[in-house]
């Protein structure tokens, strides 16, 4: 190996730390901001000593058939969809389509049950998934890449990996505004609600062993 290689691999390998170490750094972007909000860092003991009850996810768990009989005008099977408005005023729908032409057109959809006066409803396709929350006193749904997550039933948030994107979204229930942010390499490991304050303890996907605690709290 001559010496100009050996230098184009030494550069090669510093500039790949280099890299690693940029990303080692926690920064968030904003995807949708409706709420105000303030974001900062709090150290490990003070997540510790965060106390909540424990949160809410799933209450009553109902079969299909119950929210068409209960909730016609709401829960509209056309075709092979249900379909619902968004709080953005756009269409949202719950497919299950099982075609061998195509699987990449494979839909597929899973009432998982009633949470805070919602219907909870998986949905997923050809790489790609998440969540509806459907409101059963007007039928407007927001929807979230991860399970949903609430102990107030007030706030509620969610998060989900995304190819390398973490992706979280808190949703105002009296306003009907959410916030979402992007994080890049990093995901959460846990997560705890106090009242209007949400807290993320996340691990850096580049950076073995690194911990940064997230509280977001909800003017």
């Amino acid at each position: 190996m001559n010496t100009k290689t050996i230098l184009f691999l030494i550069s090669f390998i510093l500039l790949h730390f280099k890299f690693l170490a940029q990303n080692c750094e926690l920064t968030t972007r904003e995807l949708i901001h409706q709420l105000t909000y303030k974001i900062d860092t709090i150290d490990a003991k003070t997540y510790e000593n965060v106390f909540v009850e424990q949160n809410l996810v799933l209450v009553i768990q109902k079969p299909e058939e119950y929210f068409q009989k209960e909730y016609p005008n709401i829960f509209i099977k056309k075709g092979l969809c249900y379909y619902f408005k968004s709080i953005e005023g756009e269409e949202l729908k719950a497919c299950a389509i099982d075609t061998s032409i195509d699987f990449k057109e494979n839909l597929q959809y899973e009432f998982k049950g009633i949470y805070c006066n919602n219907l909870l409803i998986y949905i997923s396709g050809y790489e790609s998934w998440g969540h509806l929350s459907v409101s059963l006193l007007d039928g407007m749904t927001f929807s979230t890449l991860g399970k949903p997550i609430t102990s107030n039933c007030k706030l509620i948030y969610s998060y989900s990996q995304n190819y390398g994107e973490e992706e979280i979204t808190i949703f105002d229930v009296a306003t009907k505004k959410q916030l979402v942010l992007i994080i890049d390499s990093w995901f959460t490991d846990e997560s705890k609600q106090d009242d209007n304050n949400i807290f993320f303890k996340m691990k850096s996907m580049n950076c073995l062993e690194k911990e940064i605690y997230l509280r977001v709290s909800i003017k």
